[in-house]
């Protein structure tokens, strides 16, 4: 078998599974679309100087999506 078509066949494979990984929604397979389990909050780490900024993107975020 030819080296070229081997590399060329493990790079569409793995193409397709990576593309398959970004679009998998877990979530959408519960019922009501949300996922299954507890909520948990979401804990960000960052540097002080950017928490009033993270804080205003998370208020944002809650209002728009109720999440």
């Amino acid at each position: 078998m030819n080296p070229a078509r081997t590399i060329i066949g493990a790079s569409l494979a793995a193409i397709g599974v990576l593309t398959f990984l970004l679009l998998w929604r877990p979530e959408s397979a519960a019922p009501g679309g949300e996922a299954a389990g507890p909520r948990r909050p979401l804990l960000v780490y960052c540097a002080a100087g950017l928490k009033a900024p993270i804080e205003a993107v998370a208020r944002d975020y809650e209002r728009r999506t109720g999440v």
